[in-house]
Parts: C-alpha cells; sequence; structure tokens
C-alpha cells in the first residue's frame, strides 16, 4: 500500500513541478516526459527507503 501512495504522490507532485517549470521557461507542458522522469525519481526513492530503513530482526 505504501508504493500506491507513493506512486500517486510522485506522479502528483512531478505533473506540479513540471508545470511550473514549463510555464517559468514558455515551453509547452511535456506530459509524458513528465511521468517518465517522475517514475525514475520514485525508483531512487524506493531504493532510498529499502536502503536507510534497516530491516528488524527478531529477538527470539
Amino acid at each position: 500500500m505504501k508504493y500506491v501512495v507513493l506512486t500517486f504522490w510522485t506522479l502528483l507532485l512531478g505533473q506540479i513541478v513540471g508545470y511550473i517549470v514549463a510555464s517559468l521557461a514558455g515551453a509547452p507542458i511535456q506530459v509524458v516526459n513528465t511521468l517518465i522522469i517522475s517514475l525514475i525519481v520514485e525508483v531512487f526513492m524506493i531504493a532510498i527507503i529499502k536502503l536507510a530503513i534497516p530491516k528488524e530482526e527478531n529477538a527470539h
């Protein structure tokens, strides 16, 4: 479930950033390119989550 939420927010915030950057540059909005870049960022975020959070070991 956390990956679904992560995907949702990554795509949403990626589109917002893409819109702002395109507006500031005076260029047309590239929706597909923004989605691809957002998904690449998500893969890096998942890798950081997997590496940064240690796995719990059973104390038994």
